[in-house]
């Protein structure tokens, strides 16, 4: 286990990266991980949230894209 030096007063995040097919991913519920996620601890507060917000932005575009396809498909029926 490595162990952190953090700062006194600082601000850090830690974000946490599950596998594509982990349970926590759908249920949002971290006691259903059953991968081994990446853990990556950040003190760039700045870098953060513009990552944050861009991968919310792309997640948010890709379900209104899927959403579309399904309203298609069920057009083409």
């Amino acid at each position: 286990m490595d162990i952190l030096d953090l700062k006194p007063g600082a601000l850090y995040f830690l974000e946490v990266a599950h596998d594509g097919w982990c349970p926590t991913l759908t249920t949002g519920n971290g006691d259903d991980c059953q991968c081994s996620p990446t853990l990556r601890l950040h003190q760039d507060t700045d870098y953060f949230i513009r990552s944050e917000t861009l991968n919310r932005r792309q997640r948010r575009k890709a379900q209104r894209e899927a959403e579309k396809a399904l309203c298609r498909a069920r057009a083409a029926k």
